[in-house]
């Protein structure tokens, strides 16, 4: 629970900072990581609002997919915001930050869902994300990493790696 505080605090100064007159640029994303092991995976498409302040804030339509032990498929959906804190660099720029996920599960047949047996579970997630943001013109790379402490996986946490390829909107 203290996690989750904290992550609140943090996204909440980010926002306040956004919506203080600090806005800098707005950029469009769209993603893809993975986990090492290879059973975890997603797809992500976002708005990063960076501010001349050091912080930026990442909001995110997420699709995520995970195989359980048993070889069972599940699939998320939901929408995420990360906030993150930067050097502020122009073309090489390092970043550490932290993220909520809220999402349920998309798992139910149609049978199921007929006759009202489907069972949709909610999904939250906390993650520490660190990366390095890429700048050439308008176009940008960030490579990263995260890990998950989610309440619906069936490992506990789970290490991700991925990129978000995007671009400054004027």
């Amino acid at each position: 629970m203290r996690k989750l505080y904290i992550v609140s605090i943090l996204l909440f100064s980010i926002c306040n900072a956004q919506a203080g007159g600090d806005l800098e640029s707005v950029s469009l994303t769209a993603s893809h990581f993975r986990e090492a092991g290879g059973d975890h995976s997603g797809l992500e498409l976002s708005g990063l609002m960076t501010s001349k302040s050091l912080f930026a804030l990442r909001l995110s339509a997420v699709l995520y997919s995970d195989e359980s032990s048993a070889k069972i498929q599940d699939v998320y959906g939901g929408f995420s915001a990360t906030g993150y804190f930067h050097l502020n660099q122009k073309y090489v720029n390092p970043y550490i930050g932290l993220g909520l996920y809220a999402g349920e599960t998309f798992n139910c047949s149609e049978s199921e869902e007929k006759d009202g047996t489907c069972l949709e579970d909610i999904v939250l997630a906390a993650f520490p994300e660190v990366g390095i943001g890429i700048t050439i013109g308008r176009f940008h790379l960030f490579p990263f990493v995260r890990r998950y402490f989610d309440t619906n996986s069936h490992a506990g946490t789970t290490s991700a790696y991925g990129l978000h390829v995007g671009f400054t909107l004027e």
